[in-house]
């Protein structure tokens, strides 16, 4: 696989979910360079501060989920990627239910935390409850992200892109990020299992302790 192209498509689904905020955030900023009424200006100054808002919690989530979490440790809290996802799914259709503990877990498996979720919420595009728990247990973690909603369903193509079915130049913007997150299970020595009951979806993952760090505990 080449690297760069990989990351040239997640940066592209990155710049895709900020355009809107973004988008949103300059015609706020005309609107209150151009307009005198004080109402319109109230409105205006609400529009900047909300899709500001919007825009800094879509960047914290991708941060986390795609990048190298900057200067952070080897380890980070699950607290961090729930603080993530409530910034994100503030306002929208679907309500976060957060059973994970404040386990303090390496950076990949937090990040393959995040991207369960992320996957698990295209299954609902009308909203619904996205539920997200761990269980740290002596040989490893498990992790879960299980979403129920109306007109929720499965595609082929998630599918395929948890599984790593895709060729690299198959993908586009929506197949990117399901692709990246069997990637990252995989790198990890696990794989995603994804469960379908009724309306339930689920997606989980197993990441095995692996020898050093077993011989280390």
């Amino acid at each position: 696989m080449k690297e760069i192209e990989l990351a040239s498509l997640l940066v592209s689904r990155v710049c895709h979910d900020l355009i809107s905020p973004v988008g949103a955030l300059s015609n706020g900023v005309e609107v209150l360079a151009d307009e005198n009424d004080p109402v319109m200006r109230d409105h205006a100054i609400a529009l900047i501060a909300k899709s500001a808002e919007g825009a800094a919690a879509k960047l914290k989530l991708c941060r986390l989920a795609y990048g190298s979490m900057g200067s952070a440790g080897d380890q980070v809290s699950l607290s961090d990627a729930r603080d993530a996802l409530e910034g994100f799914l503030k306002d929208s259709k679907t309500r976060l239910d957060w059973r994970a503990p404040a386990l303090l877990l390496p950076k990949d498996t937090v990040k393959l935390a995040l991207n369960l979720a992320m996957a698990a919420m295209d299954t609902i595009p009308r909203g619904g409850v996205l539920r997200v728990s761990a269980d740290e247990r002596p040989d490893g973690v498990a992790l879960v992200a299980a979403c129920e909603g109306p007109m929720s369903r499965v595609t082929d193509e998630l599918k395929l892109a948890l599984a790593g079915e895709y060729q690299l130049s198959e993908l586009d913007g929506r197949r990117v990020q399901p692709f990246f997150t069997g990637l990252v299970a995989r790198d990890l020595g696990g794989a995603v299992d994804l469960g379908e009951d009724g309306a339930a979806i689920t997606l989980s993952a197993f990441v095995p302790v692996k020898a050093s760090e077993a011989a280390a505990a």
